[in-house]
């Protein structure tokens, strides 16, 4: 018998529109090169759609296997050319598949990760590192174009369960921040609140920056920087210092947290250093980088939310009944999942068609 429970009825229209595992669903037929494609058919209102809709497969020619391996290849580090080169497809190809792939992930994890766990909630991160040269080519981008290359964009990052709850690709820029922000207070069951703006207007006078909406922090908020002195490729010194809130208040953060005592940003580099491993857009000094910006922002949807579901983090793993160490990916972690996902399973989860 065929598993339909992941699926749902794709038209707007429908009473049972978007409710997975309704009973309203069947196969009526097979399509495609080799009959390989299902054809379902909802009883509610008696829609026909292919089982691939709401899929990156949905629509493309290529074999199965060989997209899954297109996107396996990308999502290990390798760059459109040689991905191209190894499974034999055309770089255009391997172009549009990277697209459909980042807003299937971008749509499913709207779905799947619809609020962060709320046992902990962890701070707001904005792991953004531009040296040198990079830093200076993305100070001055070119007129009228986003900015492109190996950037990594401000993203939320729960530390407790290694969980990426929203990611905004390209420069660091307070339009991103507030839209990284925004996106998880509507994730989040229990709310978080950004920063807001006072009335424009306050009565002062004599200044431009008067007639600009001032930035308004809740009281409660704590911010803290950590920043490393080296040496002879060594770190000599490290200064943490308190830039929002008092000592007291971050101190009372700290002893409330399950995963750190201490300021640190190790979290966060241990995360950069990952997504610059499963994206070779993000890496430096490379001819991978994006020259689309379009691909730029697929592909670090595909490899942050697919992370949340595919990739075991050796540091979750825990002992099971048997006594033996289970690998956990974060979602499992945070209760999302029972189970670490294959690529094979992400690529197939059919997302609800919004348009």
């Amino acid at each position: 018998m065929d598993d339909l429970t992941r699926f749902c009825c794709q038209k707007p229209d429908c009473a049972l529109y978007g409710q997975r595992n309704a009973g309203n669903l069947s196969v009526c037929g097979l399509y495609g090169r080799h009959n390989s494609i299902r054809l379902l058919y909802c009883k509610a209102c008696k829609y026909r759609f292919s089982a691939r809709k709401g899929t990156p497969l949905f629509q493309t020619h290529l074999p199965e296997q060989k997209a899954r391996s297109v996107l396996q290849h990308l999502s290990e580090g390798c760059g459109v050319p040689q991905t191209g080169r190894l499974v034999d497809v055309h770089p255009n190809s391997v172009v549009r598949l990277a697209k459909k792939a980042g807003q299937h992930a971008r749509d499913a994890q709207d779905e799947l990760v619809a609020f962060s766990p709320s046992d902990q909630r962890g701070p707001v991160r904005r792991d953004v590192v531009v040296r040198g040269q990079e830093a200076r080519e993305w100070r001055s981008p070119q007129p009228g174009r986003r900015p492109q290359g190996g950037l990594v964009g401000p993203r939320r990052y729960d530390p407790q369960h290694k969980l990426v709850l929203a990611l905004v690709p390209g420069a660091r820029v307070t339009e991103s921040v507030e839209e990284v922000v925004g996106e998880v207070k509507d994730r989040d069951r229990d709310g978080v609140q950004p920063a807001g703006r006072c009335a424009a207007g306050d009565g002062r006078t004599g200044s431009p920056s008067a007639l600009l909406p001032q930035r308004c922090l809740d009281p409660g908020v704590t911010s803290a920087t950590v920043r490393k002195k080296r040496q002879n490729n060594g770190v000599v010194a490290v200064d943490r210092t308190v830039v929002l809130g008092t000592q007291e208040a971050v101190d009372r953060v700290l002893k409330g947290s399950v995963c750190s005592r201490t300021i640190n940003t190790s979290f966060v580099e241990r995360q950069h250093a990952t997504a610059r491993g499963q994206n070779a857009r993000q890496s430096r000094r490379t001819y991978r980088f994006s020259k689309d910006w379009e691909v730029h922002e697929s592909m670090s949807h595909f490899t942050r939310y697919r992370y949340n579901y595919c990739w075991p983090v050796r540091t979750l793993r825990a002992r099971g009944a048997e006594g033996r160490w289970q690998q956990r990916a974060p979602a499992m972690s945070a209760g999302l999942s029972d189970h670490i996902w294959s690529m094979e399973e992400w690529l197939s989860f059919p997302v609800i068609q919004r348009n």
